[in-house]
């Protein structure tokens, strides 16, 4: 930077997260390091990688159910398909983000929804 080298160490990395601790000329720094791709995700308030099981899937952008892919009292896995939701001309999958069991779909096949309304309930 300016003409100067920096002696930089990683001191961990967890690539999941996308969080990495640096040393650069003796200073500790923790980076958060995000491509468009992971921007975009945090945008619509996804979680990428998360853990969590979710009991409320909710839309994460406005568009139009264009399937719905699962009934109440369904089991269902981590990734299994949900529902398409067509936005901006573009099908996008929802999927489960963990085992369970549908307990009720509150939507239709083409129905408009909104960013944030419950699409589907999960047990």
């Amino acid at each position: 930077m300016n003409d100067r080298a920096f002696r930089a160490e990683i001191i961990s990395a967890d690539d999941a997260s996308h969080l990495f601790v640096v040393k650069i000329d003796g200073n500790e720094y923790t980076v958060n390091i995000a491509d468009k791709y992971d921007r975009l995700v945090s945008q619509l308030g996804l979680k990428v990688g998360s853990h969590q099981k979710a009991n409320q899937i909710k839309a994460p952008m406005p568009g139009l159910v264009l399937n719905i892919l699962v009934e109440a009292g369904q089991e269902v896995s981590k990734g299994d398909a949900l529902l398409i939701l067509e936005a901006m001309k573009m099908e996008n999958v929802i999927k489960a983000s963990g085992d369970g069991k549908v307990r009720s779909v509150k939507v239709k096949k083409g129905d408009a929804v909104d960013k944030g309304l419950l699409l589907v309930e999960m047990e």
